[in-house]
């Protein structure tokens, strides 16, 4: 699913290509690709809670005593939010943008099979430990 960001990055990266940028962007690692897709759907995660709740961005920094800029450039997708502040803006768009529930999403449930084994002066224990795939 594209994002509204990078609907607009791509538009931006169409009108304004040239080598230099090519060459730049051929820089980029997947791992650090992976972190800016993951920044732009926060970003976008916010700006659509913000649109639901019909909440201007000027409106949200004044309810976070923060400057309407500090809030364009969250919403640019490129910030790195701390812990405490994407609490604080979930709390006040009633949407939850960490996920700190104690379930596990894939619990690892480990198992051990054992086997004893006396067989007149031979004596044995073995002990197999078993994870979930192995199950």
């Amino acid at each position: 699913m594209e994002t509204l960001n990078s609907t607009i990055m791509k538009k931006s990266a169409e009108k304004y290509q040239s080598e230099v940028l090519d060459g730049l962007l051929t820089k980029i690692t997947p791992e650090e690709q992976k972190m800016t897709d993951k920044r732009m759907q926060l970003a976008e995660r916010i700006f659509n809670a913000m649109k639901a709740k019909n909440i201007s961005k000027l409106e949200l920094a004044r309810k976070m005593g923060k400057q309407a800029s500090v809030i364009t450039k969250w919403l640019s997708g490129t910030h790195n939010f701390t812990a405490d502040t994407l609490f604080e803006i979930g709390d006040l768009l009633g949407i939850q943008l960490i996920n700190t529930s104690n379930e596990a999403k894939n619990p690892v449930v480990t198992h051990y099979h054992m086997v004893i084994s006396d067989s007149g002066d031979d004596q044995y224990i073995a002990v197999k430990k078993m994870e979930n795939e192995d199950l």
